[in-house]
């Protein structure tokens, strides 16, 4: 993250988009809100139409607990460092009492690390560590294809 931070509490809405992507009511202070997506900074978690089928449940299985993750939380906290795409996504992390959503999805493998890079070959790099994470997972018997 860049060396400015901003913390606004946040409420999460219902039905996150995928495992790094939610709208959030964000409370800016002085009464005044805004609801934004928020986009996770430094993680990707892979898409909900995400090839092969081991990935696809992975995805599925990163949305559902990313949401419980959120829905367990007393607190949360958009730690912000920047507004994207000409303001309309905000790009952070959630905090939920004290814990970061972004370590916590790449702890469970549920998401990768991510440094920005949108080039084919980081992409299709990306989409190998999230099936690799699948079979691991698969593997261990957590999670169902």
């Amino acid at each position: 993250m860049s060396e400015h931070q901003w913390n606004f509490p946040a409420t999460v809405q219902p039905g996150n988009y995928d495992g790094d992507t939610f709208t959030a009511r964000i409370d800016l202070g002085f009464g005044m809100s805004v609801v934004k997506t928020v986009q996770l900074e430094g993680v990707d978690a892979p898409g909900l139409n995400a090839k092969p089928e081991a990935v696809r449940a992975l995805a599925e299985r990163a949305r559902r607990e990313a949401a419980a993750f959120l829905k367990r939380a007393k607190r949360i906290v958009l730690r912000s460092t920047t507004w994207e795409r000409r303001q309309r996504d905000a790009v952070g992390d959630l905090v939920a009492d004290g814990k970061s959503l972004s370590e916590w999805l790449v702890e469970m493998r549920y998401a990768i690390p991510h440094d920005g890079d949108r080039s084919r070959d980081a992409r299709a790099a990306r989409r190998e560590r999230h099936a690799e994470n699948a079979r691991a997972l698969i593997a261990e018997g957590q999670l169902e294809v």
